[in-house]
């Protein structure tokens, strides 16, 4: 379905970001812009009724990363015939859910040997959420994964994709948009920079000043190296994760070699970081910039987290 206009609305536990727009040529011109947290469901409804009647919404869509999505990937043989039967069967069993409870959703395609399918659940009480909405046309509901994925149609490489938000982290493999496999920490931004700002005897502010001017470079002074070395040990907590997902998905999975680890979330933020991954992992480092692919508007996205999972719901729709 094409529109001309569209609202998407990427929300998690508490927090919610809803942007109206219309995207031309990959680019997205917003006019309309808002993040803000919410309490309850109730809270959220009523906020976003709100932000329809200002933003003049015509259709929305809705993108869910909270902790209540449950996803995972499925490699199926060929010769099964019922593929929607099998796959919720096994979506059940490995998450011990009544189905009853759940919108699930999948997309399958199928690769040299067999299909993989990427599933994903959320509790049925959101409905109540696309429901109540007022004065704008639902149309559908993405996971963040599944979003992110939407983002990279194009592109011919299988890619880890690392996102690193202000409260947790995502890890996707990825080609194009086919889900190979994805996991979640609980590690964000704001805790590694709080770290940071312990170690280091500082504040804050100056840590994120400190990402940015130093960041993980190597350095003859003795005073700017000490503070990447702290910064390098801190986003290692991170670096450890990307090199177990690598180490699970070649073991376990190894559907392709991974080529590249493409930087999509606040790490983006850290000088130097593809330098120090490239050296890492020993493989190409590409950063994703979400803002490159914004129109220049009078709305701010510094504190976004969720555009490039926004902006792969406005290429779907």
């Amino acid at each position: 379905m094409k529109v001309s206009s569209l609202s998407v609305v990427c929300f998690d536990d508490n927090n919610y970001e809803f942007i109206n727009g219309s995207l031309k040529n990959d680019i997205l011109y917003p006019s309309f812009a808002i993040k803000n947290e919410y309490n309850s469901l109730d809270e959220l409804i009523s906020e976003l009724n709100a932000n329809i009647i200002e933003s003049k919404s015509k259709y929305i869509t809705f993108v869910y990363g909270g902790s209540d999505l449950l996803d995972r990937v499925e490699f199926l043989n060929r010769n099964i015939m019922n593929h929607s039967a099998e796959i919720l069967k096994r979506f059940k069993s490995s998450f011990d859910i009544e189905l009853k409870d759940y919108l699930i959703d999948y997309s399958l395609y199928e690769s040299e040997n067999e299909y993989v399918a990427y599933i994903c659940g959320i509790p049925k009480h959101f409905e109540e959420l696309f429901h109540k909405i007022k004065n704008a046309k639902f149309i559908s509901c993405f996971s963040d994964i599944y979003a992110t994925s939407l983002f990279f149609t194009n592109e011919n490489e299988i890619s880890l994709k690392l996102n690193v938000r202000n409260n947790n982290t995502v890890l996707c493999i990825t080609e194009s948009n086919n889900i190979l496999f994805t996991r979640g920490l609980n590690i964000g931004l704001k805790s590694i920079a709080q770290k940071i700002a312990t170690d280091g005897g500082v504040s804050i502010n100056s840590v994120f000043d400190y990402l940015a001017d130093v960041g993980v470079d190597d350095y003859e002074t003795e005073e700017k190296q000490a503070i990447s070395t702290t910064i390098r040990d801190n986003i290692d907590r991170v670096s450890l994760e990307i090199q177990r997902t690598l180490d699970y998905y070649n073991r376990y999975i190894s559907k392709g070699k991974v080529e590249s680890i493409n930087i999509i979330g606040k790490f983006n933020s850290i000088k130097s970081i593809e330098k120090y991954y490239n050296k890492l992992f020993n493989l190409k480092i590409n950063k994703t910039i979400p803002e490159n692919f914004i129109a220049e508007s009078n709305h701010e996205f510094d504190d976004f987290d969720y555009l490039i999972e926004i902006l792969g719901a406005f290429k779907e729709i």
